[in-house]
């Protein structure tokens, strides 16, 4: 694979445009310049460098880049293949999902993430953002991730304040009953957190938390125990497992395996009933 092909941008537009760089090279040098919106970025691999405020930063992997707009800087890898993801959100996404008006920068460029929480939630967008985007339950991951994520570093890195969870049973009921009626669908990927919280007139970051709060997991890890849970059902009826598959909207079967294996601890060709 070159560098070109092995670099991709995704850009969220149901999600406050957010953009999620996805990046792999080991020669490319990026020239000095500066985005017009704050920029989380992790490295998963490798040795990056770059000069931003006045000084040259050595970032190895397991650490962080929190960079805010107009800030320029350059960028490069140091030691062999350099991989990393960047988070980029502009100022009123920010504003928007965490819920407040004021929006403070970050005080460092290499923020020290001692409990490690921002660099899991990058490390997993990195993963979940390479998956299709028909794989079922996909927007519902990411917006958690992107969410959690906003929250963690803004919170953690540059004094803003958590919105707070809520004791909200009948908007947990709403979500659930939604989240329910994927279930079934093969045309489950385009439903998100954002369309419940519009419906019932909430924050999409409280509703996220409220939920997570009463049902002790997030939306998407409660959809997709429920989508299990309906292949087993299916499965105890004597449909085959690449028909379950199907029925349930996984792209593939091997897909359908490795989600299903994930939660039970066995394959769907290891589900014996007698």
């Amino acid at each position: 694979m070159t560098e070109a092909s092995a670099n991709r941008l995704h850009r969220l537009s149901w999600l406050n445009d957010v953009e999620v760089y996805d990046a792999s090279f080991d020669t490319h040098v990026f020239g000095r310049h500066a985005h017009t919106t704050f920029a989380i970025g992790a490295i998963l691999e490798g040795v990056g460098g770059y000069h931003c405020r006045g000084s040259s930063h050595v970032l190895p992997a397991g650490t962080l880049s929190c960079m805010n707009p107009e800030e320029a800087h350059t960028g490069r890898a140091v030691s062999g293949r350099l991989r990393y993801t960047m988070v980029y959100v502009g100022e009123a996404g920010i504003a928007e999902m965490l819920g407040i008006e004021r929006i403070r920068g970050f005080r460092d460029v290499s923020p020290s993430d001692r409990s490690q929480i921002v660099m899991r939630v990058m490390s997993a967008l990195a993963i979940a953002i390479r998956r299709p985007e028909r794989e079922p339950g996909w927007r519902l991951q990411v917006e958690h991730l992107v969410h959690r994520l906003i929250t963690s570093a803004f919170v953690g890195f540059a004094g803003a304040k958590a919105m707070r969870p809520g004791k909200e049973p009948l908007a947990v009921r709403h979500l659930s009953d939604r989240i329910s009626a994927q279930i079934i669908s093969t045309d489950n990927t385009s439903f998100s957190v954002a369309e419940a919280a519009k419906e019932l007139g909430l924050h999409p970051n409280y509703l996220i938390q409220s939920f997570s709060r009463a049902k002790g997991i997030s939306p998407y890890a409660y959809f997709l125990s429920r989508k299990i849970e309906a292949a087993k059902n299916l499965l105890s009826l004597g449909h085959p497992p690449l028909q379950v598959g199907l029925m349930l909207g996984f792209y593939d079967q091997p897909h359908f395996n490795r989600s299903f294996k994930k939660l039970m601890g066995f394959t769907p060709g290891d589900y014996i009933v007698h």
